[in-house]
């Protein structure tokens, strides 16, 4: 039979292991929260400044524009913003466009793995020959973000109805 200080010793052994896993459950559980909120804020960052540059267009600048956006973009998006650039920018240019675009909200629609979806709301100022004189533009974009080699690009842009 097992004498009460065995029995002591071998009750603080289960304690303190049960303990060791609740800890340990609860530090994986709170690393893997840190990760997500940062995921979810460098996710909801990229797809701010995404916007903010599609919507930021001047003549002056139109081809150093084009190149930012270009250099956040992946895929399919890249390749046909990239394609249209040309004419793109003769038009900015011919006009004398000139944008300036905020974001007013921005939220994760889904994320998973190395991919996000962020519905965002923004406003462009226009201003062009045309006639527009500071004109607001509201924009409601769904921007899908692909992290690739430590960076996040954007890889579709969608109008919200």
């Amino acid at each position: 039979m097992l004498s009460r200080r065995m029995l002591t010793r071998v009750a603080a052994a289960v304690v303190i292991v049960a303990l060791a896993a609740i800890t340990a459950t609860l530090v994986l559980q709170h690393r893997t929260a840190t990760r997500e909120q940062a995921d979810r804020a460098a996710y909801l960052q990229a797809a701010r400044q995404a916007v903010v540059d599609l919507t930021t267009i001047s003549a002056g600048s139109a081809d150093a524009d084009i190149a930012r956006i270009l250099a956040a973009s992946t895929g399919t998006f890249h390749d046909d913003f990239g394609s249209r650039s040309a004419a793109f920018t003769s038009v900015v240019k011919q006009a004398h466009v000139s944008t300036t675009g905020t974001v007013s909200a921005a939220g994760i629609e889904s994320m998973s793995g190395d991919e996000a979806k962020v519905l965002v709301a923004a406003t462009s100022r226009v201003t062009n020959a045309t006639g527009a004189d500071n004109e607001p533009r509201v924009w409601r974009l769904r921007v899908l973000l692909h992290r690739s080699q430590g960076h996040i690009l954007v890889s579709n842009v969608d109008f919200v109805p």
